[in-house]
């Protein structure tokens, strides 16, 4: 739902390296004339309050006793993902008391002399911490404090803590040191909790919620620097996460077949040239790494297809593959050099095409040089080149299958490196435009109204400035006119999907808590997906992962959006009204592709709902139906699966194939599915050939739930209530995960989780 912050949000991503805590990774710093050096391990506090919600508090506490901490130079902190690490390996991350032998045992691991551990209770308005200080050579107890205060003035108690902490390690002070350890964090209650909640999520590697709950504590207090700071390195880590996984392993099978073939040989060398290049993990080689992954961001985007030779390339492939390698590659550059800029450029930036394998290594040279800054044309121009590249994270969008939150997460990397290198003007206006429409996209309207603030703040030009101040008025109504209706979840869906709300005419639509027919018939039309193609990909995002429609999208549509491309469900329809299909030939199953990359062994959870939602309306009803009793919902029940080793998606002279569990009434059956011909899956029927079938008693229930694990060549379905089964996998079972669903009625795919 939109969500309407109390004060226009001020930060924006940075690009210098700025450490989770403030204290993440440094060296090691000298140490005060007669103070021992110290290494200290700032435990998680837990919670010991009978009120619930509050165990992410702890982490909070962690991270502002850390950052306080790191402004003291002769206190080497551990990093919080090595604490992470070793109390995973060792099975005490759920543990609440530490004694001399447990400290002992983690602070060696983690090569700590000192280790600090606590709880915190908060009972009404008060609030106590309780800490100890062990020392990890002797298990001696230097510090037992128990601090009690108000529970509002938790900051007050956190510095006390820190005082009596270093009074403890005898550590004397600079005044320098003494002013940034008594600058308060926030003292806004609610925005230390919202913190500490990005925190917890970000650990549990719930990333989007991270990011939300640290967006929200630094709006609710905009002087919260460390949630700024911590947010800013959250964004730049959730990029480099999602671009560490190797999703190029499919892409490098299929690049061995175009080697036998002699109008792409060629290509083909030149490729694998750069995939050796780009794996190389010696550190001084960065910069080869970054120009082999932007030479092969071309050989893989849907632009090279324009050009000779990079056509037959990609024709030789599955062009779903194609796709989802280009993005890999754009995601493992960004992984790479988000953390580098200004040194490196920080998206791919190939500006040459390679067609000849013996030319790699001397191009790879100059790109490398271009990319440091260090070859005489980077040298001159380097401010110039800065710029260009960084108009490019159009291009790095356009080859992503994101959500929208993700792309204004690229948008603002940009913006803020344009803004350190003092950019042109005009160029950071541009910018600032996108990322106040990306804003609006998302229905967060202060955001994007502080986008055009700081727009205007760039701009001396009379129009531009008449410009902004009609769009801040626009949304000034849409943010009143959102006020004012009762059913704000749909009214928000139909701002978010591009609705522009006339108040007199639109706002009975949203007035009635209940949607409404002549509502449903709106939101039809932005719910329903298309198929995938190699131009518009068309993806939505469903708890996380992207999806893709291969085939079936007259039967499919989505589930309330939470976002222009974002939804918690898909929704699958067929019956006599939307049958448009000559009775001579079987309709085409509806075939979804989750996920970027190719999958081998994995585990997911599938969820699958027959009951029909109160706000589905299906495509191609008849006009003359005015209620939902007039449309004759057809009642019977289509087939589901859950797909796996999907192949040869969009490939013209290959079959597509795929391995299914298909759930029956009595019976989890792992089937074969094959097109009868390229293509020909997306208008005809797929051909279904049953390889093993094991009984089990799934009734007609509602609502089935399950859990599928594959690995090692065997697969295990455990059924919510029912029981579990296990087959035995051909061979070759990696490739694409997803969903089959046909025959007549309603299914909603409304869980997928994938690992």
């Amino acid at each position: 739902m939109l969500e309407r912050s109390t004060a226009v949000p001020r930060f924006a991503i940075a690009i210098a390296v700025i450490a989770v805590l403030a204290a993440a990774g440094r060296a090691p710093n000298h140490v005060h004339a007669g103070v021992q050096s110290v290494r200290l391990a700032v435990m998680e506090f837990y919670n010991t309050s009978s009120e619930d919600g509050l165990d992410a508090l702890g982490k909070g506490l962690q991270s502002m006793i850390t950052s306080d901490l790191a402004e003291v130079k002769s206190i080497t902190l551990i990093e919080r993902a090595r604490l992470k690490d070793i109390l995973g390996e060792i099975k005490l991350g759920q543990s609440r008391h530490f004694d001399k032998k447990t400290a002992a045992r983690i602070g060696k691991l983690l090569g700590a002399s000192h280790l600090l551990a606590g709880t915190f209770t908060v009972y009404g308005a008060s609030m106590r911490i309780d800490a100890r200080m062990f020392s990890v050579d002797s298990g001696e107890i230097m510090l037992a404090r128990e601090i009690t205060g108000e529970k509002d003035a938790f900051f007050e108690l956190e510095k006390a803590l820190i005082k009596k902490l270093i009074a403890a390690l005898g550590v004397k002070l600079a005044p320098k040191e003494r002013a940034g350890i008594a600058r308060i964090h926030t003292a806004d209650f609610e925005a230390f909790r919202r913190f500490s909640q990005g925190v917890d999520h970000f650990d549990a590697e719930r990333y989007e919620q991270a990011v939300a709950a640290l967006r929200q504590a630094s709006s609710i207090d905009e002087d919260f620097r460390l949630a700024r700071v911590t947010l800013d390195e959250y964004e730049k880590l959730i990029i480099k996460i999602r671009g560490r996984a190797d999703q190029l392993e499919l892409a490098r099978a299929r690049l061995r077949q175009a080697k036998n073939d002699a109008e792409a040989q060629a290509s083909a060398q030149v490729v694998e040239q750069l995939f050796a290049v780009a794996d190389s993990r010696d550190g001084k080689n960065l910069t080869r790494r970054l120009a082999a992954l932007s030479y092969l961001v071309p050989f893989y985007s849907i632009n090279a297809r324009n050009n000779g030779i990079y056509s037959r390339f990609q024709d030789r492939s599955d062009r779903f593959v194609v796709r989802r390698t280009a993005e890999a590659i754009v995601r493992r550059y960004l992984a790479e050099s988000v953390d580098r800029f200004p040194d490196v450029l920080l998206f791919p930036s190939a500006t040459r095409r390679l067609f000849k394998p013996d030319k790699v290594e001397r191009h790879i040279d100059d790109l490398s040089q271009l990319i440091a800054g260090q070859s005489r044309r980077g040298r001159k121009n380097r401010h110039s080149e800065l710029e260009k590249n960084l108009v490019n994270v159009e291009s790095a969008v356009r080859n992503l299958a994101i959500d929208v939150r993700e792309e204004l997460r690229l948008w603002e990397l940009a913006a803020g490196a344009m803004r350190e290198i003092k950019g042109d003007s005009h160029k950071r206006r541009k910018m600032l435009r996108k990322i106040a429409g990306l804003h609006y996209k998302l229905g967060d309207i202060d955001a994007s109204a502080a986008a055009l603030a700081r727009l205007s703040a760039l701009s001396d030009s009379p129009r531009e400035l008449n410009e902004v101040a009609k769009r801040v008025e626009a949304h000034r109504k849409v943010a009143t006119w959102l006020a004012g209706v009762r059913n704000k979840a749909a009214a928000t869906e139909y701002v978010l999907i591009g609705g522009n709300p006339i108040p007199r005419a639109e706002k009975r639509l949203f007035d009635q808590r209940r949607p409404s027919v002549a509502l449903m018939r709106r939101l039809v039309r932005v719910r329903k997906v298309k198929d995938w193609m190699l131009y518009h990909e068309n993806p939505v995002i469903i708890d996380k992962e992207p999806a893709f429609i291969i085939a079936g999208e007259r039967w499919l549509l989505t589930g309330p959006r939470l976002g222009p491309r974002r939804t918690s469900q898909l929704r699958y329809y067929r019956g006599q009204t939307t049958d448009r299909f000559d009775k001579r030939r079987p309709a085409p199953d509806a075939i979804v592709a989750i996920g970027n990359q190719p999958r081998r062994d994995f585990k997911a959870r599938i969820g699958f709902d027959f009951r029909v939602a109160d706000d589905f309306w299906p495509w191609g009803a008849p006009w003359e139906a005015k209620t939902r009793a007039d449309l004759n919902l057809d009642p019977r029940r289509p087939t589901v699966g859950f797909v796996f080793g999907m192949q040869n998606i969009d490939r013209e002279n290959h079959r597509l194939r795929a391995l299914a569990i298909r759930f029956g009434d009595r019976s989890v059956d792992l089937v074969q599915l094959e097109a009868s011909e390229p293509h020909y899956h997306r208008r005809s029927a797929l051909k279904v050939r049953v390889l093993a079938s094991k009984a089990i008693a799934l009734g007609r229930k509602s609502r089935l739930q399950a859990e599928i694990r594959i690995r090692r060549g065997k697969a295990r379905v455990d059924v919510h209530s029912a029981g579990s089964v296990q087959f035995s996998l051909p061979k070759d079972y990696q490739g694409f995960p997803g969903f089959h669903v046909r025959g007549h009625g309603y299914a909603a795919i409304d869980k997928s989780v994938l690992r």
